[in-house]
């Protein structure tokens, strides 16, 4: 399953700011009276509110229960209901009804069906050069959104994306299958099979990289090419398909022999059956899962440099925390760090926190969900982009690849015209100071950090270039 956090599918930010919850989510004096008009209760009254602000801010119909409670608590005061009322339906049909009061608010069409339709026809057109499912999943949500069709569930477009991808290169290895002559396959097929004198196979000596910059390294990479230019002409092989298909399919094929990575999929399964017998509380079982590789995770977050890429730095930390007692053994460890101040988990879920504190032993933590918790968190936070890995590619800071406010201000003026934020003939320093252009004015340079917790994904960046380019 794709990572939402990996696209640019709308969802809530995990923490918004004031300005923002002024800018989207005060209800207007005719909002809140055709609100009002429309329910019978004030729990309904605030969350056809909330669907209303919600639509309108992203396109789609989040679940009630995913609403931020900072949310909620600001659209309560604001419509003077009282303290405790919560966004709740009775029964599904008064949600379904509301839904379509909204629609019919803001003038959105309601076609599932041509909006999956769209959706397919992109993903397939795209996926013969593009092979990251984040990739098509952004690009059918950018059709669709262009449509003006309310957006399907994101799970939707996971299924789609990962249905059609997997198709389209099922298709492309049959063709170069096809186009391998028999006793080319025989040859390949003896890579997996024949070793050299170390006792790995000639697959491993196939993706081993290129030694450093030297005489002897450079004879010994020629005749490398030689053997793998006599397993057969991969021009030919690999005719029609996209260089950017080539790519990843290398990569795969790089990351075929980690076996090990297999198991933890079934292993997580396994958690996930018996969370549903537990109040979805699977927390205090994780560790019982990766309590194996402790060692491993420890040595790698020893060995790699992490930095923030915003200024909430709570994950590291606590990983800081518990590398600081790594050595420990025993079932609690301080919840204090060396300065004597509390350390601070508030980044966990409630259900994490349950699990590391022991209301019978406080200012302590249960040291093995501690660990577990951390790890998480900091795997969360790689994915995601709020940590980023000093040397790597994949996991570079976000911050260092934004464009220089030169090549931005060079075509800001333009942009701001064709998005309607300023005349033809203005200037950015000249447009109102709640526009982008203001940011020279204000700032005196364009804000490169983010709030404390919110994401950045690639799809912003990629969405960036674009606009860059115009």
């Amino acid at each position: 399953m794709t990572s939402i956090e990996r696209t640019a599918y709308p969802r809530f930010k995990r923490l918004i700011t004031a300005h923002e919850l002024h800018l989207f989510f005060s209800p207007t004096r005719d909002e809140l009276q055709w609100a009002s008009g429309a329910t019978d209760c004030d729990e309904h009254l605030l969350a056809l509110l909330l669907t209303l602000k919600s639509y309108q801010r992203m396109g789609c119909f989040p679940k009630l229960e995913v609403v931020p409670d900072m949310v909620v608590d600001f659209v309560r005061p604001q419509v003077e209901l009282p303290e405790g009322t919560l966004p709740v339906y009775q029964a599904e049909k008064t949600a379904k009804n509301h839904r379509g009061l909204v629609r019919k608010r803001v003038g959105v069409l309601y076609d599932q069906v041509e909006a999956r339709r769209i959706a397919e026809r992109s993903i397939r057109k795209e996926a013969a050069a593009k092979n990251r499912p984040a990739d098509l999943i952004n690009i059918a949500l950018e059709k669709v959104v262009e449509s003006g069709l309310e957006l399907p569930a994101f799970s939707t477009f996971d299924a789609m994306a990962s249905k059609i991808r997997r198709e389209v290169n099922t298709a492309i290895c049959d063709g170069i299958h096809d186009r391998i002559s028999p006793a080319e396959r025989a040859g390949l097929a003896r890579l997996l099979e024949d070793r050299d004198g170390d006792g790995t196979t000639l697959f491993n000596r196939l993706k081993r990289p290129a030694q450093g910059p030297s005489w002897s390294h450079f004879k010994d990479l020629t005749k490398r090419l030689e053997w793998v230019d006599g397993l057969g002409d991969t021009d030919v092989w690999m005719d029609g398909v996209a260089a950017g298909k080539a790519t990843d399919f290398a990569g795969e094929a790089d990351a075929a022999d980690v076996a090990e990575l297999g198991g933890f999929d079934k292993q997580y399964e396994q958690i996930e059956k018996v969370s549903a017998h537990h109040g979805n509380f699977w927390e205090p079982l994780l560790y019982g899962q990766i309590g194996r590789d402790r060692a491993v995770m420890f040595d790698l977050a020893e060995k790699l440099e992490f930095t923030a890429t915003s200024e909430d730095g709570r994950v590291l930390d606590a990983l800081a925390h518990a590398q600081r007692h790594q050595a420990a053994r025993g079932e609690y460890i301080t919840a204090f760090d060396e300065m004597g101040r509390g350390v601070d988990i508030s980044f966990a879920t409630q259900n994490w926190r349950k699990a590391v504190l022991d209301k019978t032993r406080p200012g302590q933590f249960v040291r093995k969900h501690f660990e577990a918790m951390v790890f998480t968190a900091l795997a969360e936070e790689l994915r995601t982009g709020d940590v980023a890995v000093v040397g790597s590619e994949e996991y570079a800071d976000w911050s260092k690849q934004l464009l220089a406010w030169e090549a931005v201000q060079e075509k800001l003026g333009a942009y701001l015209v064709e998005v309607g934020l300023a005349e033809e003939g203005e200037t950015p320093s000249s447009t109102p100071r709640s526009s982008a252009g203001s940011w020279r004015t204000s700032f005196g340079t364009p804000p490169r950090r983010r709030t404390p917790g919110t994401r950045t994904t690639r799809a912003w960046s990629s969405t960036w270039r674009r606009v860059s380019r115009r």
